[in-house]
């Protein structure tokens, strides 16, 4: 899957469930020194747990500075309305 799609999906997700949403949002809020370790210890959690990897890899397009702020920008957007 291309970032693009990764991207996609995980938004597709997280306007679709209130609890990941608000989950990545407190998570992408943080600073990124803060930001990269959660996210590794999500991935490698999700990996020893079987999950899909098309799950993982959205969730690994976090790491980029530029979409993590995109996906904050979309969900907060998603929020007021």
């Amino acid at each position: 899957m291309a970032e693009n799609e990764a991207f996609v999906y995980l938004i597709r997700v997280a306007q679709e469930d209130k609890k990941f949403r608000e989950q990545f949002l407190a998570i992408l809020s943080r600073p990124v020194a803060y930001r990269i370790p959660v996210l590794n210890s999500m991935i490698q959690k999700m990996s020893a747990d079987g999950v899909d990897e098309k799950v993982i890899r959205a969730v690994s397009s976090l790491m980029n500075d530029s979409v993590a702020a995109r996906v904050i920008e979309v969900l907060k957007r998603d929020e007021r309305e």
